[in-house]
């Protein structure tokens, strides 16, 4: 008589590598790839803008600064005292007795120029001043009191 043996289980056969998964697989890869770079692209470029960030701040603190440092010293020009110092140490001007003063006469053009100037509330600048400021700046000392001892010095 036959007899009826178990046999033992077969294990299904492994999926073969087929081309569709190992595309699909790469690709997968290479998105993930892809992502991880643009991650650190970002990150090193956010670096780059935070360094920027920290030297413009700085910038803009040592300039508030200045701006402060300029505010004092022309709220301190706008005593007459301090601007009598100023005028003749910096500007090499000395203070006129009454009776040594004279009355200014400007020609029409330099005269024309100061009432412009007065009339929009800003003098002319120029890089070098010529000899109509030298001459608007003896005047003006003049008119303090003070005046030029050599030459005027208006840098």
């Amino acid at each position: 008589m036959p007899r009826l043996t178990r046999c033992p289980e077969v294990e299904p056969a492994p999926r073969a590598l087929t081309p569709a998964v190992i595309v699909r697989t790469l690709s997968l890869l290479a998105v993930v790839l892809g992502l991880v770079l643009m991650h650190l692209h970002l990150r090193f470029s956010l670096n780059e803008l935070r360094a920027q960030i920290i030297g413009q701040q700085a910038q803009e603190e040592r300039l508030l600064n200045e701006i402060k440092v300029l505010e004092s010293k022309t709220e301190a020009l706008k005593q007459r005292d301090r601007l009598l110092a100023y005028a003749s140490s910096q500007l090499g001007m000395v203070k006129l007795e009454p009776g040594q003063r004279q009355a200014l006469r400007l020609d029409h053009e330099i005269a024309t120029r100061y009432a412009m100037a007065r009339a929009t509330g800003s003098m002319p600048a120029s890089e070098d001043a010529g000899e109509a400021d030298r001459i608007w700046i003896e005047a003006l000392g003049q008119r303090l009191g003070l005046v030029a001892e050599a030459h005027a010095r208006t840098n």
